[in-house]
Formats: C-alpha cells, sequence, structure tokens
C-alpha cells in the first residue's frame, strides 16, 4: 500500500467536511517511512474514524494527520499514524480510560463498542498492531 496516496486520499476526502466545521485539515508524511503492507479497506476505515472523530469532538480549528517512523533510526521498525488537533482535549480520567481500552487492557462499555475509538480499537486488532 502506498501511504503517500492514502493519507492525502483521506484528507482531500474531508476537507470539505471539516471546513463545514470550521476546521482546517492537513496532513503531513514524514521521510523516512517505507512502504505499508496492510490490508488497506481496514486501515482506510481506521484513519477515516480517527479523522471523523477529530472534526466531530474536538472543537479544533486544525486537525493534521500525520504518518511518520515509529523510529526514525530504524525504518524498519514500522509506521505510526497520528492524528493532531488544536482542540478542547480530553480530561485526564477519561485519557487514562481511553488509553486503557486502547491498549487492550480493558474492555469497552458495549454501547460505545460501534462509535468513535471503539471502532477504531477493533479496526486496530484486525490490522495486528495497536493504539
Amino acid at each position: 500500500m502506498d501511504r503517500s496516496r492514502v493519507v492525502p486520499a483521506l484528507t482531500d476526502r474531508y476537507t470539505l467536511y471539516a471546513g463545514e466545521n470550521g476546521m482546517r485539515l492537513k496532513f503531513r508524511v514524514d521521510a523516512g517511512t517505507l512502504h505499508l503492507s496492510s490490508d488497506g479497506r481496514v486501515l482506510h476505515r481506521l484513519l477515516s474514524n480517527l479523522l471523523v472523530n477529530a472534526i466531530k469532538h474536538s472543537q479544533a480549528s486544525l486537525v493534521v494527520l500525520r504518518d511518520a517512523p515509529i523510529d526514525a533510526a530504524r525504518p524498519q521498525a514500522g509506521v505510526q499514524f497520528i492524528v493532531v488537533d488544536d482542540g478542547v482535549g480530553v480530561d485526564e480520567a477519561a485519557r487514562q480510560s481511553l488509553n486503557r481500552v486502547l491498549a487492550g487492557e480493558q474492555a469497552l462499555a458495549p454501547a460505545y463498542e460501534r462509535s468513535g475509538l471503539g471502532i477504531v480499537a477493533r479496526l486496530a486488532r484486525e490490522l495486528g498492531t495497536r493504539c
């Protein structure tokens, strides 16, 4: 899969939606990232959910989808996708709970399994990776 095309295509797809919510959407592909061997449909869904969540809930003026190596000194170590925004964020208790869910240490409440970060966590597990 050519991430140099996937990341810009996703930001192109959601730029109008972000604009309707008063936000700018950008992407950044860091140097040193390699070709990714992955299920493109699952990765597309995962990244789409991350972007939509940031647009819907962050109250940000800027959302950036970043594609970067996990370890710049060891390009074979893998890649990470990062969504950064300048929005409201979440309080520390909620952040800790989300981190436990995304790390697989705690189950997500059934009411949230089909929403937002629950979808992201499930898709990440399908890709054999973590959030």
